[in-house]
């Protein structure tokens, strides 16, 4: 979805920007739109790349915890989450009556891990899944998150040169059962005629 919306707005930008450029014979705003278009599928190759591994590990995770008779209402909200965030991919992360009952929900996590009995053995064993996989799907988002900046800086300063103004546009991604803040290139304007 996010591949043929990005070709898509490419296209539209394409299109509009484009034609004039041809009919002055200045091909600098279409060679602007290609390396913007071509960074923004670097970034979304890289975004899909770490959502595919985070919810990889979520998935492990959830099957080892699920083993946990004493923190099965905390899988239960996990996956309630999950499902949250899952629905508010289609709004771009956006929708506020999701992220109301998201944050509810987060709400309840908090009380619900706030209640447990930290001298079980099944919850020690929780807590160091948790603290596992968390780590390691907190690595695979700094990794896209930091990749993705890097494209995005340089994929603004490449269009910049060729007389496009970009910058970068904050979205939402989910990874596993969280979602981070990435940043692909949207485009603002010429500064050429």
């Amino acid at each position: 979805m996010k591949k043929f919306m990005t070709a898509l707005f490419s296209l539209v930008l394409l299109l509009s920007l484009a034609t004039p450029a041809f009919a002055t014979g200045d091909t600098s705003n279409t060679d602007a739109l290609e390396v913007v278009d071509e960074k923004n599928n670097e970034i979304y190759s890289e975004i899909d790349h770490g959502v595919a591994v985070t919810d990889a590990l979520k998935n492990d995770y959830f099957n080892e915890i699920s083993q946990l008779d004493e923190v099965a209402h905390i899988l239960a909200l996990k996956k309630e989450k999950t499902a949250l965030l899952v629905a508010l991919e289609a709004s771009g992360q956006e929708d506020g009556a999701l992220n109301e009952v998201l944050s509810v929900k987060e709400a309840q996590l908090e009380q619900a891990h706030g209640a447990l009995n930290a001298d079980s053995e099944q919850v020690q064993t929780y807590f160091e899944l948790t603290a596992a996989y968390e780590a390691e799907r907190d690595a695979v988002i700094k990794h896209v998150y930091d990749v993705t900046l890097a494209l995005t800086d340089q994929g603004i300063q490449e269009a910049a040169e060729l007389g496009l103004l970009a910058k970068c546009s904050w979205v939402h991604v989910r990874f596993g059962d969280t979602r981070e803040w990435i940043d692909p290139i949207e485009i603002v304007g010429g500064t050429r005629n």
